[in-house]
């Protein structure tokens, strides 16, 4: 039976006392209990769970009946946990163990081990018999940059210690100031590799997105291409700096091109991808690359020849707002998975709050129920406890930001109701949160709900993939899916047939301009699993005949660099000379030859140079913003508690060294 006592010692009790070891007979429970001294033949241990409050409990040296029965009536959700450590205990105990001489310390007892480290293995069956000083700097270098670690750790004396243990004398562990100068020339040598990099890609794409943590605002952006021979998707982060004031179009637009020209692509970018939000459409719109020159004035102005004209002093005193004119965006996108995101949340909640169909009543009354349960589990450790013995899983919580939040959550009570037992179990959850239990009708609309919203979720999930995604899989994406709106529509659905028809509708809507944009369907064209299937009707015709339209330009245009001069230099009446015929095959053989093949693999291409020319432009861009939200998640980790003093250059720097692995070096 356990006793509560006080922590103070009283008589027949024998206190902690620092000549003792402090521990219980049973190992493995130190979770559960601590030892807090002896009464008589019981031993005295401290419940760690009821803290703050203070309850010990007295038992037997052999058994732990007595902790067993608290564990059972104060805490019975960790019963199981305490006579599985218990048993695991019980198990190790029973290995034999080397006896130790109490008046023999452990270093002469163990005198195979060394007293100093003399070699170091880096885990790869390459062992290094000298630890030098660059080494160690890079070491701890990568360490505080990957580990998201605090600058001033190394100027910790505890953490100098564990560093030096071991070591030789004359090594010393740098400064917080020299560490912040060893981030500088990192950063400034991976700069160095990506422009270098870059250099040598012909077609690259870029993602933009604003970023706000802590009452600060970022730019980031990201810079991705194609590989030629292997076809996998290659990305670099390309900045996470700090934006003060307004997020204005034009603000956007001269910060986007600073960096562009920073690592020198800003004449291979074919093209942007950002959110839709209102400022980065306009600043694409408003600084979209064009062929307009400068008006100059033709008016003759009098001026005094005498008079000497200081130009450097007139370059040299350009503001930056003269630059304006100079700065030049690229093609841009709007996020795919952002817009499908947007039907998902706006569109269809629009359609629930304008019509009052059997769809809205049932599905408002069910969400409220889910919600009920998701915000007992969050704000109640009580019920999430309860809720994750009876389902051996906590619910996912849906939030604002994150995609298909929604959807992920009723799944997931969906594949829970299917189980065995499954409708038992969550009404026990139920129950026990005060909830009212779902109805047949409920659990029949979460079931249409799940069917209907799996093809929108499945879609946006695949489109933000950044690992072998191509700009030409979008419209054969959205074309897949309009499809099966359309055998939805057909199906005889009890309530969530205006769930179908809103996001078909919205799909048109929303994707008018990309339906039938020119460079998707070409870009979708030449990936050799789509070519021209995936078209029906007069659109496969028309995708057909601009692909012969593009692939004769590009035929034109590599004669005429190649071929000699249609007229004999020597004619004065310029009259046509006979042209050679090209044994090497033509690009619009090619491109024929592409089209009527039957492989499907990206490999294809190889034998076909013109078409992979081509396939390299279109299908460089992504059409997902996703990967630059990814680079906001690494700010996040470094933008910790103990870093929040951090400065704007030194935070981009530790951001971008962080996601860049692939160029960091150490000098």
């Amino acid at each position: 039976m356990s006793n509560s006592t006080p922590t103070t010692p009283t008589e027949g009790i024998l206190p902690d006392s620092s000549n003792q070891s402090e521990c219980l007979p049973w190992s493995g429970i130190d979770s559960f209990f601590l030892f807090n001294g002896y009464k008589g033949n019981n031993v005295l241990a401290k419940c760690v769970m009821c803290s703050p409050t203070i309850k010990i409990i007295s038992t037997a040296k052999n058994t732990t009946a007595n902790l067993r029965r608290h564990i059972s009536r104060v805490h019975p959700f960790k019963l199981k946990v305490f006579e599985n450590a218990v048993n695991e205990g019980k198990s190790n105990s029973s290995r034999p163990k080397k006896k130790i001489n109490i008046g023999q310390s452990e270093c002469t007892q163990k005198t195979s081990v060394q007293s100093t480290l003399e070699c170091y293995s880096s885990g790869k069956g390459k062992e290094h018999t000298k630890v030098s000083q660059k080494s160690l700097d890079k070491l701890l270098l990568e360490f505080v940059i990957s580990e998201t670690q605090p600058l001033s750790i190394v100027d910790k004396p505890a953490f100098v210690n564990l560093v030096k243990l071991g070591l030789p004398n004359e090594l010393k562990v740098m400064c917080i100031k020299t560490m912040k100068l060893r981030i500088d020339n990192a950063y400034s040598t991976m700069v160095d590799n990506l422009i270098a990099k870059l250099s040598n890609v012909e077609h690259v794409a870029t993602t933009a997105d604003c970023w706000t943590k802590g009452k600060r605002s970022y730019l980031g952006v990201t810079c991705h291409w194609i590989d030629k021979k292997s076809f996998s998707r290659e990305s670099v982060s390309l900045a996470c700096t700090r934006l003060k004031g307004r997020h204005t179009y034009d603000v956007l637009a001269n910060a986007l091109y600073k960096i562009h020209a920073m690592y020198k692509i800003q004449n291979k970018i074919v093209a942007s991808t950002t959110d839709s939000g209102s400022n980065f459409v306009k600043a694409f719109k408003s600084y979209q690359n064009s062929n307009d020159t400068d008006d100059e004035s033709d008016e003759d102005e009098d001026c005094n020849d005498d008079e000497v004209i200081n130009l450097f002093e007139i370059l040299s005193n350009c503001t930056e707002e003269d630059n304006d004119m100079y700065v030049q965006l690229t093609p841009h996108y709007r996020c795919a998975s952002h817009t499908l995101d947007l039907i998902a949340k706006c569109d269809i909640d629009k359609m629930i709050r304008s019509a009052d169909t059997p769809f809205k009543n049932c599905y408002r009354k069910m969400l409220a129920k889910c919600s009920s349960l998701w915000t007992k589990q969050n704000m109640s450790t009580l019920a999430a406890e309860n809720i994750h013995n009876l389902l051996n899983v906590y619910l996912k919580t849906p939030n604002k930001t994150r995609w298909n939040a929604t959807y992920d959550g009723l799944l997931q009570i969906k594949n829970i109701l299917s189980r065995l037992n499954g409708m038992e179990k969550i009404n026990q959850a139920m129950d026990y949160c005060e909830i009212q239990r779902f109805t047949t009708q409920e659990i029949k609309l979460i079931e249409e709900y799940c069917e209907v919203m799996a093809p929108l979720a499945e879609s946006l999930d695949f489109l933000q993939g950044e690992d072998g995604m191509l700009m030409g899989y979008l419209l054969p994406t959205l074309y897949a899916l309009e499809k099966k709106m359309t055998i939805l529509e057909q199906k005889n659905l009890q309530f969530c047939s205006p769930l179908v028809k809103t996001i078909k509708n919205s799909l048109k809507k929303r994707f008018s301009s990309v339906w039938n944009k020119k460079e998707l369907i070409i870009a979708s064209c030449l990936i050799p699993r789509f070519k021209l299937v995936w078209l029906e009707g007069c659109n496969y015709f028309t995708a057909e005949a601009w692909l012969k339209t593009l692939f004769e330009s590009v035929d034109e245009s590599t004669n005429s660099d190649n071929s000699e001069s249609d007229y004999a230099p020597e004619d004065f009446f310029c009259l046509p000379v006979a042209k050679k015929k090209s044994k090497n095959s033509s690009c619009m053989e090619e491109i024929e030859l592409y089209l009527k093949s039957n492989c499907q693999d990206l490999t294809l291409l190889h034998t076909h140079p013109a078409v992979l020319k081509v396939f390299l432009e279109y299908n460089t861009p992504i059409p997902s913003s996703a990967p630059v939200e990814r680079l906001f998640s690494t700010g996040s980790n470094v933008m910790t508690v103990k870093r929040n003093k951090l400065s704007d250059s030194l935070f981009e720097k530790l951001v971008l060294l962080k996601q860049n692995k692939m160029s960091f070096k150490v000098n």
